[in-house]
This record gives C-alpha cells, sequence and structure tokens, in this order.
C-alpha cells in the first residue's frame, strides 16, 4: 500500500506534459509544458527570474518560427497558383500553332503527313527509322544513307510497309543509327500544330490531334509551318 501511495504521489506531472510535446510540438504545447512547470515548482525552491526569462524567451522564438514557415508555405502555395495561371494562360495562345516537342509519339490523322525528327551528334553511314503501332507491332521502316550531323526529319505518309494506309491514331517512332561499327539509338522529336487545350486539374496540357503533350515538352514555337 505504502509503495502505490508514494508511486501515486511521486508522479512527475513536468515528465508527463513532456511526453505530450514529443507528440504535438508547437507554441501552445510549449506554453502548456511552462504552466505545468510553474504550478508543480517546489515552493521552497521556486524558478529562477532567469529561468523564466529564457522560457519566455524560448516560446517567442518558437512562435516566430513558426509564423516564419506558414508566411514561406503560403508564400510557396501563391507562386505554384500564380505559374499555374500563368502557364494555363500561354498555352491557350498556341492554339493553330507549331510547335517542336521532344517525344517519340506520333499523332496521324487522315490524309496528313507527318514530319518525324531526330538529331545526331556525328555523321552516319546508315540511319533506320522504325514506326510502330499502339500495338507495339512495326509498320513501317524508312531508311537513310550517309545522313551529317545534326537535326533531320523524315515525312511519313501514314502507310506502312506495302503502302497501305494506316487508320488514324497514336503511333511511335524509334531511330537508330549505324556509323559502321555500332548501332545507337538517336534523340526523336515531333513538329504538329497545336489543336487544343486540355485541363486535368489545374494542369493544362498541348493536343496535336489526338496526341496529348506537357508544356515541358515542347522545345520550339514555330510561326508558320513549313510548305
Amino acid at each position: 500500500m505504502l509503495d502505490a501511495v508514494n508511486a501515486a504521489t511521486t508522479t512527475d506531472p513536468n515528465a508527463a506534459a513532456t511526453e505530450r510535446i514529443q507528440k504535438e510540438l508547437g507554441k501552445d504545447a510549449f506554453l502548456r509544458l511552462l504552466i505545468t512547470q510553474l504550478n508543480y515548482q517546489d515552493p521552497l525552491s521556486p524558478m529562477q527570474n532567469e529561468a523564466f526569462v529564457a522560457q519566455l524567451a524560448q516560446f517567442s522564438a518558437l512562435e516566430q518560427m513558426q509564423s516564419i514557415n506558414r508566411n514561406l508555405e503560403d508564400s510557396i502555395n501563391a507562386d505554384i497558383l500564380l505559374n499555374k495561371a500563368m502557364n494555363n494562360s500561354l498555352v491557350t495562345t498556341l492554339i493553330g500553332k507549331d510547335v517542336i516537342a521532344n517525344t517519340s509519339l506520333i499523332s496521324l490523322s487522315d490524309h496528313t503527313n507527318v514530319d518525324l525528327g531526330f538529331r545526331l551528334n556525328s555523321p552516319a553511314k546508315e540511319v533506320t527509322v522504325e514506326i510502330y503501332d499502339a500495338t507495339g507491332k512495326q509498320v513501317r521502316t524508312i531508311k537513310m544513307e550517309g545522313v551529317s550531323a545534326g537535326e533531320h526529319y523524315v515525312q511519313w505518309d501514314g502507310k506502312d510497309q506495302y503502302g497501305k494506309s494506316l487508320p488514324p491514331g497514336q503511333y511511335t517512332f524509334e531511330v537508330k543509327v549505324n556509323n559502321g561499327e555500332t548501332t545507337t539509338s538517336a534523340d526523336t522529336f515531333i513538329r504538329g500544330t497545336i489543336t487544343g487545350v486540355r485541363y486535368d486539374e489545374g494542369v493544362a496540357y498541348l493536343l496535336i490531334g489526338n496526341l496529348e503533350l506537357s508544356l515541358g515538352d515542347v522545345q520550339q514555337i514555330l510561326q508558320n509551318r513549313r510548305g
């Protein structure tokens, strides 16, 4: 019985408050801890003025830090919303313009030629452009020989290897480079006209036919389409 009474009377309220503080950091928790310390301090040995001032200084510093964090978070959120608004406003001005976009996707429409682009860091003995449908089946191969370094275009007429017109839809292409010793892949891009804009959860996406691109995919914005 005596042990139980001692255990009950020697419970440290500061320890309990400290445990709560560790679970919910903040100025309110800090203030509760300070008040608890004052309520349960030893009357024969009260908290010294210096210690009390130090506690208040810590409380003030904590409150200022939380205020700074809130202001910084609000500022960042405001910048994000502003950037989204600016981007969403910008993309609408691109409708009807030609762009060059870093992608290997192709949007094939009825009776429309598609410009397939690629970049070479050095001259190539042979370049092979392979075109695949949505299932991954290879439908066309275009070969070029003696290609110089730089950017190049291959115009695809939307037909397969046997001259048959393929249905509209999304396709992909890959460019393989043979320099006489090894075969590597080249960076690919397309050129197309922006036909619309789609918004998804506040983010704008550019449409080239049924092909969807982000604004970050766009490398260049052009005024007029080549003849």
